[in-house]
């Protein structure tokens, strides 16, 4: 299972061997310093696909002349990264629920909600760098996988209407590749709201659970 992740997101990877990096002091040390590599990881990735996303829009029209292979590592680097949130917070959250102490994040139960609402913009910025991408990949054969796609722009747009399921109609994927992308960024955003509504009712469930004991012992 661990090699299927390490394949599907291999920023999964380098995430725990920084954070593997960690001196072998006491938990609580360990715990804090994990912490604050977590929110660095997911502040600097956010920053990225920002910076990305800023840089793309100042290509007026996607450029038919570039590198196919570039334009395929940018799209396997943002899959990554999104392949990597989904699974360390599903992990994450489906364990809290089920009572194991697995702990990946390395936060306190409030700072999940609120790293959860970074990914899930970074998620639609990421998305958007993958439509963008793929449109001038297409370009470059002389088609098009979204139908008025013509700068970054457009594509952060499209990301935005199809992760908050809004969708105009004004653009549209053509093709089923570019289908499908539309709705693996759907079930994403479904996915990452139901994560963040699980913590949060754990988070709920526990300070019961912890009062009601409290009341018995007394």
């Amino acid at each position: 299972m661990r090699n299927i992740v390490y394949f599907a997101a291999p920023t999964r990877y380098l995430f725990e061997w920084c954070s593997g990096k960690t001196p072998r002091s006491e938990d609580k040390i360990r715990k804090k310093i994990r912490t604050v590599i977590l929110e660095f990881w997911i502040k600097s990735w956010l920053i990225y696909s920002i910076i990305a996303n800023v840089m793309l829009n100042m290509i007026p029209n996607p450029d038919p002349s570039a590198r196919a292979w570039m334009i395929l590592f940018f799209i396997l680097v943002s899959a990554s990264r999104i392949n990597e949130i989904i699974y360390t917070f599903t992990r994450d959250t489906v364990g809290r629920l089920r009572g194991e102490r697995i702990n990946l994040v390395g936060a306190k139960r409030a700072d999940r909600i609120v790293y959860l609402g970074l990914s899930y913009v970074e998620v639609s910025l990421q998305f958007s760098i993958i439509i963008f991408m793929t449109q001038i990949l297409y370009k470059i054969y002389g088609k098009q996988a979204f139908e008025g796609i013509n700068s970054a722009w457009d594509a952060t747009y499209l990301s935005i209407m199809t992760i908050t399921t809004t969708g105009y109609g004004d653009v549209h994927p053509c093709n089923n590749f570019a289908k499908m992308i539309s709705m693996c960024e759907a079930l994403s955003g479904f996915l990452l709201l139901g994560l963040a509504l699980a913590v949060y009712l754990s988070t709920e469930t526990e300070e019961s659970c912890s009062k009601s004991n409290k009341q018995k012992d007394t």
